[in-house]
Formats: C-alpha cells, sequence, structure tokens
C-alpha cells in the first residue's frame, strides 16, 4: 500500500525538482531551485531522490511549488489522502453585468459536462477516455463555480 501512496508523490516531488527550469537563465532541476527557495543544490537534489533516505518536509514543499509553478505534489498529497485540490481563481470585483456573464459560464460548462456524459452513456461500454473528458469538463464547471463565489465575495458587503 504504501508504494501505491509514496509513488505518485516520490515522482512528483522527483519531477518538480529535475524538470524546473528557470525563466530567465534556463539553468535546470535542483542546481537552478534551490537557491530560489533557501537550499542547496545537493541537498535539494537528495530531499527529491526517493532512493535516499533524505526527505522533503511539508513545509518545505510549499515555496518548491510555488517558485516552480508545479503544482503536482499538492496534487499527489489530495490524491493520496482521497481528496482533489482546485485552484481558486483570483477575486477580482466585477458589476453586475459581468457577474452574469460568469454565471452564464457555469451553466455553460455543466451543459459541457453533461453532454461528455451523455456521449460515454451512449454506447453500452465507457471507455477511459470518456471518463477523462468528463472529468476535465467536471473540472471545469467546478472552477467557474468557484469563479462565481468567488466574485460574489468580492462585491459582497
Amino acid at each position: 500500500m504504501q508504494d501505491e501512496i509514496y509513488g505518485p508523490l516520490d515522482a512528483a516531488i522527483y519531477q518538480t525538482v529535475n524538470g524546473y527550469v528557470d525563466p530567465v537563465t534556463k539553468a535546470r532541476g535542483a542546481t537552478a531551485l534551490a537557491p530560489r527557495i533557501g537550499m542547496q543544490p545537493n541537498t535539494l537534489s537528495n530531499k527529491a531522490n526517493p532512493t535516499c533516505e533524505h526527505e522533503l518536509k511539508l513545509r518545505e514543499t510549499v515555496p518548491l511549488q510555488l517558485v516552480s509553478n508545479n503544482f503536482s505534489i499538492l496534487m499527489a498529497y489530495a490524491a493520496a489522502l482521497g481528496f482533489c485540490a482546485i485552484k481558486l481563481p483570483e477575486t477580482d470585483a466585477v458589476g453586475d453585468a459581468a457577474l452574469l456573464d460568469i454565471y452564464c459560464d457555469l451553466h455553460a460548462r455543466m451543459g459541457e459536462f453533461a453532454e461528455e456524459m451523455r456521449e460515454a452513456l451512449a454506447e453500452s461500454r465507457v471507455q477511459r477516455a470518456e471518463v477523462d473528458k468528463m472529468r476535465v469538463a467536471l473540472d471545469c464547471a467546478v472552477r467557474a463555480g468557484l469563479g462565481v463565489v468567488a466574485r460574489m465575495q468580492a462585491i459582497a458587503q
């Protein structure tokens, strides 16, 4: 069971560190990322290596993900615990017309999800690719719903 839980998490940590490319210098991996999070490159490299006994602390993964703009560690943590993580939308105050626009977008996204589900169920057998399309459509719908709530929060008194 530990391999099922930690395998994806180890892979996410490894890929976050080793897949990092500095946007300015184009340097890669722990050499580029470690100084940006206040760590020595060798230390970060060892902590990201699943075969080493050194491990990243949970608190160390926060700046790592923020600097790299790679949140696969968060997603792996959430999945290991039976949760999902959804990025909250920006909260800009908007007028009534814009709020109505994002509210309509929510319903359009829910319609897209319903269409993907209808297509998946149209045949006698549901394919994995169809479920993947449903997941993407539902993700878009949930984000749209959170966008409506965030905008309402921004204009609440």
